[in-house]
């Protein structure tokens, strides 16, 4: 099974915030990638997405904070 990457792009730090789901991270297109998570399976990214939709924007950014606090584009590591 392959896996699947559930992220979360943004247009600045004060911009709107996406929540996608891709199987593979490259495909990411437009906004910055500033936070992602890998899933066994592109139906969990799926339902993890779903999740976090949910959230409430404090708390996706918090997470981007907690793993990317400068917003960098994550794809230019890849």
């Amino acid at each position: 099974m392959k896996p699947g990457f559930v992220y979360i792009a943004a247009r600045g730090k004060s911009g709107r915030l996406y929540t996608g789901v891709t199987a593979a991270l490259t495909s990411c297109r437009g906004a910055r990638l500033v936070w992602y998570e890998e899933r066994p399976s592109l139906a969990e990214a799926k339902r993890r997405a779903a999740d976090i939709r949910r959230w409430k924007r404090s708390c996706k950014r918090a997470v981007i904070a907690r793993v990317n606090p400068g917003w960098q584009d994550l794809r230019a590591g890849r």
